[in-house]
This record gives C-alpha cells, sequence and structure tokens, in this order.
C-alpha cells in the first residue's frame, strides 16, 4: 500500500524529533500506566469483596447481647424486615504460646451445624469445623502469621483452662477481610490477634451459654429500612441487654474496606488526570514549536493545495500516533502494575477471590481519554496553521521588536556584566513565551515530584502526630467490663509510674435527623496530660463538659456544625438515650472517635466511679507485669504499635517508590523536551556564534546559565504550585477514617529541589548531546535544515 506524501512527511518528522517522541510516548505510557492499573485493582477488589460477601451471606446487621435463648430466636424472625436470623456464641480469650511474655489474643466464634450459616467460612484449606469438639478452623492471616499447621494443636484459654484443639482447616471469612480486633487497632496485627471457629457444641457449654447466643447475625428482605429494622431491635431485645445494634455499615472490617476502596478510586482518578495533562502540555508545546519552525513548509503545502484541515489533521495525527503508543504501552504495563497491586492486597488482606481480572472497560476508557487528550493537545498546537498564509510564509519571520531592558538603563550595573551574561539575560527577557513555558514545565515537574516524594512522609507523618503529639501515653490499659477508681492505686503499687489517667471508652451511637452511625467514644479528663486534642492543626481542643466533640470526618459524614443538638444512643442496659450539643470537630488522622470528658461520661453514660481503662506513662514493662490480671483485657503499648506500623508500611513503600520513579521521569521527559525545541529554534543563532568563534561548550554554557535561571524561577513557581497538589491530592484521598495531611515540611522542600536540580542536569547532559552533533555549517547554508 502506498503511502500518501503527507503520511511519508509525518513519519519523518517524527524520526527527526525521535528523542523527544520517545521522552512523550514514556509519559503517555505512565500516564495510561497509572490509569490501567488503579482502574483494574479498584474494580477487581471491588468485585472480590462484593463477590466474597454475597458468597458468605455477610449478615446485614449483627446485634451483640448479655445472653438470649435459642428459643426467642423465632420472635426475632417474625419481626418485619428480618429474612433470616442465626445466633452465635463469640468471646475474646487470651492464646497460649511457647514464649511467655507474649500476649497474644484470640476471637473464638461458634459455627453452626447448617449447611448456608450467616456469615460463613470460606474455605481455603482442609476441613471446616462443625460439630467436633475437638476441633478448631484457624483464620488464614492468624495461621499464616504464626506459622500454623494442619495436625497442630493449638490452646486458647477459654473459662479458667487451657483448651487443646485440633487445626483441621484454615478459611476467610467476611467480618475479617481487615483483621482488626477493636476501633482502637487500626494497623491489622495478625500474629498479635486472630480468629478462631469452633464448633457451637463445644463453645456453648464450655462458657455457659447452653442453648443460648451473646450474638446475633441477621440478614434483611428486600427493600427493608435497615435504620426502622435496628430501631425494631433495639426495643424488642432490650430485655436480653442489647449491647449494640450494628448495621454492615458498622462492621469494622467492612468499613476499613470501603474506605480502601474509596482511596483506591481516589488514586484512580487524580494520578492518570495529573499525569495525562503533564503529557498534553508536552504534546502542545512540540506541536506549537514544530508548527512555527515548518512555517516555509507548511507555505509549500497550501500552495501545493491542500487545504487548512488537511494540514492540521497531519499534526493532529503526530498527537494521535504518540498517544496510540502510549496508549499500547500503557495498557501492557499497567496490566502487570496492577498484578502487583494485587498480589500486596492478597498478602496485607484476606480477600480469597481477589485475582487480576482482566477488565476491557479499563482499556476501552484508556484509550479514548487518550484520543481525547491527544486531539486537544493537536489542535491546541497546531493551530496556528490556519493563520499561515503562501505568500507571507516564503519571507523570513519578522524579528521581535528591539528594545533596552530595564537592567540595561542600570548603567553601573550593566558594565560590570560579562558579555555572555547578557547575552543570557538578553535572550530571556526577548523571548518570554518561550522561557515562561520552560519554567511552567520545571514548576510542574517540581509539583510532581513534591506529591510523590511527600506521599512517601505521609504515613509516617500521620502516625507520628497520632502517637506523638496527640496521644503521648506509653500504654493504655482496657479492663473486661467497669473497674473502680482503686485500680490506679493498684497500678502504682505494682509499677514506678510516672503519670496515670482513667478513661471511660464506650461504644455509642450518635443520631442527626435521618444520619445514624455507631462510634467509640472516649471519655477524659478535661485537663488531661495524655490526650492533646485540637480542633484544627496547631490549635488546641479546649473541651467543655455535656458536649460531644467527634473527628472531623465523621462530624462531616453526618452534616454536623458546631451547635447542633444530637441524639446519642447508650447502649447499656437500664441506661437511658439522651440529647447533647455537639461541641465541635477533632483534628485526628487515624479512626474515628468521639470525646467527651470523664465527668460528662460518668453522668450520662456510666455509673460514677467506673472507668474501663487507664493511660499511663512509664518506663516499666506493664505488658509483662499485667500478664496475669484477671481483670485486664489488653494492655497496648505505643511501641507495639511502631512495630506493627512499620510492617503495615511495606505495602505503602512499595506505592511511593513507583510514585518517586514516575515524578523522576516526568520531570526528566518535560525538561529535557522543552530544551531541545529551545536548541532547534535556535539553531541560527547557535551557527552565528560558531562562526564568531565561540566553541561549542561556549554555547552550551550560555544554554546552561539561561535554563539555570529558569530552573530557578520555576523552582520557585513550582513551591506552592507542589503545596496545592498535595493539599488537594490528600483532600480526595481523605475518608471518615482517615484524614491525609496535606502539609509539607520544609525537608520535603528542600529534598524536591535538589531532585529538580539533579532532572535539569541529566536533561542538559541529553542536550549536550545534540549540540555536540549539530551541523551548523549546514544550518547557515539552509534555513530549512
Amino acid at each position: 500500500m502506498r503511502l500518501s506524501p503527507l503520511t511519508r512527511r509525518l513519519f519523518r518528522m517524527m524520526v527527526s524529533i525521535r528523542g523527544q517522541v520517545i521522552s512523550i510516548i514514556v509519559v503517555m505510557t505512565l500516564a495510561l500506566m497509572a490509569l490501567i492499573s488503579s482502574h483494574m485493582t479498584a474494580i477487581n477488589l471491588e468485585n472480590s469483596i462484593r463477590d466474597f460477601y454475597d458468597i458468605t451471606r455477610l449478615a446485614d446487621m449483627q446485634v451483640q447481647l448479655t445472653r438470649i435463648p435459642a428459643n426467642a430466636l423465632y420472635d426475632v424472625l417474625r419481626m418485619e424486615g428480618i429474612a433470616h436470623v442465626e445466633g452465635r456464641v463469640s468471646v475474646d480469650v487470651p492464646f497460649v504460646t511457647d514464649d511467655p511474655d507474649e500476649r497474644v489474643r484470640v476471637r473464638v466464634i461458634s459455627v453452626p451445624d447448617t449447611d448456608s450459616p450467616i456469615s460463613a467460612l470460606y474455605p481455603i484449606e482442609g476441613r471446616m469445623v462443625r460439630s467436633e469438639t475437638q476441633a478448631v478452623t484457624v483464620l488464614e492471616q492468624f495461621s499464616d502469621a504464626r506459622g500454623i499447621q494442619l495436625g497442630d494443636i493449638i490452646t486458647p484459654y477459654m473459662n479458667g483452662r487451657e483448651v487443646p484443639l485440633e487445626v483441621i482447616g484454615f478459611a476467610g471469612h467476611p467480618e475479617f477481610v481487615y483483621l482488626m480486633e477493636n476501633e482502637q487497632a487500626l494497623i491489622p496485627d495478625p500474629e498479635g490477634f486472630g480468629v478462631l471457629f469452633v464448633s457451637e457444641k463445644l463453645l456453648g457449654p464450655l462458657l455457659g451459654y447452653r442453648d443460648s447466643y451473646n450474638e446475633l447475625l441477621i440478614t434483611l428482605t428486600p427493600g427493608a429500612n435497615p435504620d426502622v429494622v435496628a430501631d425494631a431491635l433495639d426495643d424488642a431485645l432490650d430485655r436480653y441487654g442489647v449491647r449494640r445494634v450494628m448495621q454492615r455499615d458498622d462492621l469494622m472490617s467492612y468499613r476499613m474496606m470501603e474506605e480502601e476502596l474509596n482511596q483506591v478510586k481516589a488514586m484512580s482518578r487524580v494520578l492518570p488526570t495529573l499525569f495525562m495533562s503533564v503529557a498534553a502540555l508536552i504534546i502542545y508545546i512540540v506541536l506549537s514549536r514544530t508548527v512555527k519552525n515548518d512555517r516555509v513548509a507548511i507555505g509549500v503545502m497550501k500552495a501545493l493545495g491542500y487545504s487548512n484541515a488537511q494540514i492540521l489533521a497531519h499534526y493532529i495525527q503526530f498527537s494521535l500516533l504518540i498517544g496510540m503508543g502510549g496508549g499500547l504501552l500503557g495498557i501492557i504495563t499497567g496490566t502487570w502494575v496492577s498484578d502487583v497491586y494485587v498480589q500486596l492486597y492478597i498478602q496485607y488482606m484476606n480477600v480469597p477471590l481477589l485475582e487480576t481480572r482482566i477488565i476491557p472497560e479499563s482499556y476501552v476508557t484508556a484509550m479514548v481519554i487518550t484520543v481525547v487528550f491527544c486531539v486537544l493537545a493537536g489542535l491546541a498546537g497546531a493551530r496556528r496553521v490556519i493563520g499561515i498564509h503562501p505568500a507571507d510564509s516564503m519571507r523570513p519571520e519578522p524579528p521581535a521588536d528591539g528594545h533596552r531592558l530595564l537592567i540595561e538603563r542600570i548603567t553601573f550595573l550593566w558594565k560590570h556584566i560579562a558579555f555572555s551574561w547578557k547575552m543570557v539575560i538578553r535572550n530571556l527577557f526577548r523571548n518570554k513565551r518561550r522561557y515562561g513555558t520552560l519554567a511552567l514545565g520545571i514548576a510542574l515537574t517540581y509539583g510532581v515530584t513534591l506529591v510523590a516524594m511527600n506521599m512517601g512522609g505521609v504515613w509516617q507523618q500521620i502516625f507520628e502526630i497520632q502517637y506523638g503529639q496527640m496521644y503521648t501515653m506509653d500504654y493504655n490499659i482496657d479492663f473486661k467490663g467497669m473497674s473502680g477508681m482503686n485500680t490506679l492505686h493498684e497500678i502504682r503499687q505494682l509499677a514506678n509510674v510516672e503519670a496515670i489517667e482513667p478513661r471511660i471508652e464506650m461504644p455509642l451511637e450518635i443520631r442527626k435527623d435521618w444520619h445514624r452511625k455507631a462510634v467509640s467514644v472516649v471519655g477524659i479528663p478535661a485537663d488531661s496530660d495524655m490526650y492533646h486534642l485540637e480542633s484544627e492543626p496547631g490549635v488546641p481542643l479546649m473541651m467543655h463538659h455535656d458536649r460531644l466533640y467527634l473527628t472531623s470526618g465523621f462530624a462531616k459524614s453526618l452534616e454536623l456544625e458546631p451547635g447542633d443538638q444530637v441524639l446519642v444512643k447508650n447502649y447499656l442496659p437500664d441506661r437511658d438515650d439522651f440529647w447533647m450539643e455537639y461541641g465541635g470537630s477533632v483534628n485526628q488522622y487515624l479512626g474515628l472517635n468521639g470525646y467527651m470528658t470523664l465527668e460528662t461520661m460518668e453522668r450520662w453514660v456510666v455509673d460514677p466511679g467506673h472507668i474501663t481503662g487507664l493511660s499511663v506513662k512509664t518506663d516499666a514493662d506493664l505488658g509483662a507485669i499485667l500478664e496475669d490480671a484477671h481483670h485486664v483485657q489488653q494492655v497496648q503499648s505505643l511501641g507495639q504499635m511502631q512495630e506493627m506500623f512499620e510492617e503495615f508500611s511495606e505495602m505503602i513503600v512499595v506505592t511511593i517508590g513507583i510514585m518517586v520513579m514516575l515524578g523522576g521521569i516526568i520531570g526528566f521527559a518535560i525538561v529535557y523536551n522543552i530544551t531541545l525545541i529551545s536548541i532547534n529554534e535556535r539553531i541560527m543563532e547557535f551557527s552565528s556564534l560558531r562562526v564568531l568563534g565561540f566553541h561549542r561548550k561556549e554555547i552550551f554554557r550560555m544554554i546552561t546559565r539561561e535554563n539555570t535561571l529558569v530552573s530557578v524561577l520555576g523552582i520557585l513557581m513550582g513551591i506552592p504550585l507542589g503545596r496545592w497538589m498535595m493539599a488537594s491530592m490528600m483532600e480526595s484521598m481523605s475518608t471518615e477514617v482517615y484524614a491525609m495531611p496535606g502539609t509539607v515540611s520544609d525537608r520535603v522542600v528542600l529534598q524536591t529541589v535538589v531532585a529538580v536540580i539533579i532532572f535539569v542536569a541529566v536533561a542538559q547532559m541529553a542536550t549536550f548531546v545534540k549540540i555536540r552533533n549539530l551541523s551548523f555549517i549546514e544550518a547557515l547554508k539552509n534555513r530549512m535544515t
């Protein structure tokens, strides 16, 4: 098939600027890779989780009670809106290990001997426990973390004695996709907390729940209103000691996975848009400069009969070919990166169905976006074609008007500037558009790199703020149920304590209009030395009695404003619900909590003189000291939290490493392209300098000086731009559970400056090769060269 003259010219043009074409294709590839990998990961993760929930029949509601007899479940089943109901026994107990100093806890859950239970086990290996009374099925995350094998004998400590059980299988469970012990343990610790599933015939009698349960699992009929059903259940089951009625959105694992999905979806929108915008900018710059340099050729083409539309389409094809090349490579690399992300999710989450599935929708979306961006960039860059007239194009473009610069009029300063520097300064001011574009490119480079580098420290920053500035205790002690104030004196006698404070932590439901959500509310002394709450960064929160304070993300989801009245539902038996004023938001980055003063909690929620835990500052090992304390449920140290965070951050490090790499490549591409365009436009100028006796190194030094000055300007522009980009990205990624800080430290600002300087220097080295290979004699002989 014979190619048309314009098509042959198109390929010759792409070969002549192949370095720039390759760099643009690389940027397009990165943009499409980010789009496809994040989009496919989000869809695969969402579909897999939804399928997993459907297969295992995740409960629509979960009710925690003191005790409900088995025959009362028939009354629950007859309630309007309820399709199925099932009882179970659940208890948190210590787990016996070979290390006497290690504190491990497990949640032991009864499994009914039925074919299709609610919130069923998902078999992974071995057998699922049913009626066996000396066997156990172990949650996969826990077995993997602790190296438990089929046939092993493991020993939970239940009802005052060790109960040896044979491991017969490993399973996934819809309530523990994201393994959390409670609302405070936001970071999974599969080595320190696990879930064991045993027969109902074993656990019920062992714990005194023969023919009775302490939890109900409920599925609703299609169209049932969960809020209405929850209210009805709360009233109907009050005599059985209802502690909490949780809808599916209140389940910790479900909520955390929804938040994770929201973050992945946010990344699938933000990063590709940023990279595609950079690629479109480069295409626009390349095409606009190419059209300017092709002024005579365009005039010849028009004289030969080619229309504006044909010539415009010729240059747009350039943009589309680059986009298609980047799109194909982006599809290949994006699919591979998506598989890497899925493997990481499999490692840190327990979604047995999760796998990389080809999503045609992702490919179609990527190619459509590519075409749209490339066509728009091509039209913007090549629109000058329409204004070029054949007759005018044969004449050289008139030079820009010359005039003395302001600095030239400062005689005493100007005369002390070297001649080469004078040329640099004149070039900068007489080609403001060219160097303004370069400055903008460097500013974008700085912004992209700043976002990438700062993301690496965001989670560390969150942890340090939360557990270094906001929470300053060394240990949090949680009791089994309520305890008296005398426990403060007991702890002081057992260990050398620097400071100790009582704490009341209870789950409460907050209602405003049609909004209702459960949250863990912490009661602390009004003048607490352990909790340093802030209303906004750097502004201490002054807590008042009889007011409720909520984390900002949680308050936003309830559409609360300071001064609003909210209904607070108390889950404790024989305690009334109450109205309370919302006092304001708490600037907390990790988790969602409510806060009241200790006095307010004692007045409205619990009986005076009762607490649920302590916050302690001490150098002693409280975990070892309180190991045998029967009334202590958990001793959590900030040191352990740090270790858990470092393990969990491995997944984040991989993501951040990829982002830094992308930022560096994009930064190099921007500087390299714009500098090459500048050189191509100035071949005649450089040729004249060579005739006047300038060496190639001197010309390169002059370009370096120009780019250095422009780089300084670009970096100064990039600092506020990068801060704005970072704040915008963090805002889009913030959720109820995670409030991502958009602040950037001075250290990261300086690190980014160094990185951008390196990008510019590398790009300069690449352009030196171009200068060395320029044929200056040919440039003087023929303006078309």
